[in-house]
């Protein structure tokens, strides 16, 4: 899609010929966009081309990729939308036990294998109704009960304790944007 080969294009232009100039300059760069198109498709075999049509006024109608990469752009900020709201609403719920952001960032298991535990620990609070009911009441961890549930100790929970309330608090939340992340 080099330069001659635009200026090549562009010496095509005859002045007398009825359209006018921003109307072929459109005209050539649309077929330039949908060449290049067409060839990421051949390696790529993601996006597809109906083929060009004129609308009643003389213009070029958006084609199907044209159109998706629109939707596809859109999707993309509607969920960038929705995850900046639930992280809003997810830091004001954190809030409410007193834990910042900042503080979940120290207070993160550095090892692997403490990290899944302390995020099955969090699984097991958001699915049982009694341990999440004491969490959401007393903005505590129900550590007697987990004890008699889980095979690690309670320092290991108590050490762990900030960590897993974020992450109950984000099944218990509904917080469906922020669930991809402690997956």
């Amino acid at each position: 899609m080099g330069y001659p080969l635009l200026m090549k294009r562009w010496n095509q232009y005859r002045k007398g010929q009825g359209s006018r100039f921003l109307t072929f300059a459109d005209m050539v760069i649309r077929r330039r966009v949908i060449d290049y198109i067409r060839k990421e498709a051949r390696q790529n075999k993601y996006i597809y081309l109906e083929p060009e049509e004129l609308d009643e006024e003389g213009r070029l109608e958006d084609s199907f990729a044209e159109q998706k990469a629109a939707l596809d752009v859109y999707e993309i900020d509607k969920q960038r939308e929705v995850r900046m709201f639930e992280i809003e609403e997810y830091e004001q719920l954190l809030k409410k036990f007193s834990i910042t952001f900042k503080v979940l960032s120290k207070n993160c298991p550095k090892h692997i294998d403490a990290r899944e535990n302390a995020k099955m620990i969090a699984k097991l609070i958001a699915d049982d109704h009694v341990l999440s009911g004491y969490l959401l009441e007393k903005k505590q961890l129900p550590i007697k009960d987990l004890l008699a549930l889980v095979t690690c100790s309670r320092k290991t929970i108590e050490r762990n304790r900030k960590y897993i309330i974020a992450v109950a608090l984000i099944h218990l939340g509904g917080f469906n944007a922020l669930k991809s992340y402690i997956q």
